[in-house]
């Protein structure tokens, strides 16, 4: 019987070892028990949607031991802003300075080789002076004055260092983030999945969000 079963586990390729964890293949499976509280057995009770944001809710009273959780809400906002300031540009450089195609795209062209230097030079200097968390709040504080500079530009003298201002702040925020989540203690094909779902989702809602008052205003008219 003892053979049996031994046979029959080889054949599986799943195994049970001393401690509870479960290897398949060589690879390790953890169950990870997480103290819900009173409020997620009520919504496992509501159905599918109910059942999801228990789920949500476990994920993140786990995630919150790791104090990740503010990591990600930034994660979210900054590429949630870079959306909305992209669905918008086009538009802005029409109405404000008269831009043809032609010219939108040569400025998106000069972004790209700004952030290719920010990326390529910039950010191994700065981040070597500064540490991941600062270089963070630098390129913050830089992608939001070349933002709130956007809404008064008048003319291509005003235009041009707001979008160095954002070009610097994108290209040293990226990796900082990426290096941040790399420094959590969780198992980083889950942790560096659950930034790229984050991040979608935030290019998901920011045209959304950024394009509604641009039609909002077109409609005042």
């Amino acid at each position: 019987g003892g053979g049996g079963g031994g046979g029959g586990g080889g054949g599986s390729g799943v195994a049970h070892r001393p401690g509870g964890h479960k290897y398949d293949h060589g690879v390790k499976y953890v169950r990870v028990e997480v103290a819900s509280g009173g409020g997620s057995s009520v919504l496992e009770n509501c159905g599918p949607c109910g059942r999801g944001a228990r789920s949500l809710w476990l994920l993140l009273v786990y995630l919150a031991k790791f104090n990740v959780v503010p990591l990600l809400a930034l994660n979210f906002f900054f590429r949630f802003a870079f959306a909305a300031y992209k669905s918008n540009f086009p538009y802005l450089c029409e109405e404000a300075l008269d831009f043809g195609p032609k010219e939108v795209g040569l400025a998106v062209s000069a972004m790209g080789v700004g952030g290719m230097f920010v990326q390529g030079v910039l950010v191994r200097v700065i981040n070597g002076s500064l540490g991941e968390q600062r270089t963070l709040v630098l390129a913050m504080a830089c992608t939001s004055l070349g933002y709130a500079g956007l809404a008064a530009v008048a003319s291509v003298a005003s235009l041009v260092p707001c979008l160095g201002l954002i070009s610097l702040g994108y290209g040293l925020a990226v990796p900082c983030i990426s290096t941040l989540f790399s420094h959590v203690p969780v198992e980083q094909g889950v942790m560096q999945g659950l930034a790229g779902s984050i991040d979608r989702f935030g290019q998901v809602f920011g045209p959304a969000a950024g394009g509604w008052p641009l039609i909002h205003s077109w409609f005042q008219r």
